[in-house]
């Protein structure tokens, strides 16, 4: 399937569209092809977008640690400025996740702060978007919600959407942090992200979509839709059931009572 080249995207591609084991797969290949190549600038693509980004999709967040804190080593020692502002800031997403806010969060900064002075990198606006999620978890809402929506004008100037579907969600669950009762509002960016990720195919982000919408509608009393929604998209996926979305996704199955 990969003609022998290793490119580093190739596995959060797969993952976005929901082909869950063969993303693993095409990171796993990838990083055992760099580290026997020897070749350090493409072992550093290898540990942070083939590696890296994947675990981040996947909210495995200390698999994500464990091959940032290579890269960043890796970086410094041999002075690859690509690599160390994409090591910093998926560490500090890690290490948010993992329960270290201040120490997450000021990594995280730097890594765009680092992306800044490289002119700018792929995906730039989804970043933005992820530490404004952070910065929502901690209170800072108003300031989330600004930088979301700067993000999204962006993307819809450019055309960058392949990530506008999660991107519309973290903008809908920032909403609920800021005022539970934003429901309409709210539930209008879960049901624009799951049509948005349904063009594209991105099953990934179709599913988070859906999850966040089925819940929303549970909590309104609507529950036979949510119910309806949410087996669909569960139903398309025959492995991943380890990974945390699809355990969110069967647990809220269950609680709708399928």
């Amino acid at each position: 399937m990969y003609e022998g080249v290793f490119r580093p995207e190739l596995g959060c591609i797969l993952q976005t569209l929901g082909r869950v084991t063969e993303a693993a797969k095409a990171a796993g290949e990838g990083l055992r092809s760099t580290r026997d190549s020897r070749h350090l600038f493409s072992l550093g693509s290898a540990l942070v977008i083939g590696a890296g980004e994947l675990f981040l999709e996947r909210r495995q967040p200390e698999s994500a640690r464990v091959h940032c804190e290579e890269v960043i080593a890796l970086s410094e020692e041999n002075g690859f400025a690509e690599w160390l502002p994409w090591g910093r800031f998926i560490h500090g997403w890690a290490l948010f996740e993992l329960g270290q806010v201040s120490e997450g969060l000021l990594e995280m900064e730097a890594g765009l702060a680092g992306f800044d002075r490289l002119g700018g990198v792929p995906r730039l606006q989804y970043w933005i978007v992820v530490r404004a999620r952070a910065l929502a978890m901690i209170g800072r809402v108003d300031e989330a919600l600004l930088k979301i929506n700067q993000a999204l004008a962006h993307i819809e100037c450019t055309g960058e959407t392949a990530d506008q579907a999660e991107m519309l969600r973290l903008k809908g669950a920032v909403l609920l942090m800021h005022n539970s009762a934003a429901t309409a509002e709210a539930e209008k960016c879960f049901r624009e992200a799951v049509d948005v990720a349904r063009a594209q195919e991105a099953r990934w982000w179709e599913l988070r979509a859906t999850v966040s919408l089925a819940r929303l509608l549970h909590d309104t009393n609507r529950s036979d839709e949510a119910r309806t929604m949410l087996a669909e998209i569960y139903n398309w996926f025959s492995e991943g059931f380890e990974l945390p979305d699809l355990n969110d996704a069967k647990a809220l199955l269950d609680e709708l009572g399928t």
